[in-house]
């Protein structure tokens, strides 16, 4: 435990970083594809997908802001 120095071989643990990556990445493919984060997720899904109760109702803006109410898996 504690701090300690800074070096090429540090491991770090990103998890954190993935969300903001995640996020950068899918608003340049948005902005590409026409698709505002406004728009709901629905009719991107895998057709072969159950859909649970309410996921119609579900946005892009939603899930980048972790308010999806989807928990666990």
């Amino acid at each position: 435990g504690g701090e300690r120095p800074f070096a090429l071989d540090t491991r770090m643990h990103t998890a954190s970083m993935s969300k903001t990556l995640t996020t950068v990445a899918f608003l340049r493919l948005a902005a590409r594809q026409g698709i505002r984060t406004s728009d709901r997720i629905a009719p991107y899904l895998p057709p072969g997908w159950k859909l649970g109760p309410n996921i119609d109702r579900l946005t892009f803006r939603d899930l980048l802001r972790h308010r999806s109410g989807i928990v666990g898996l």
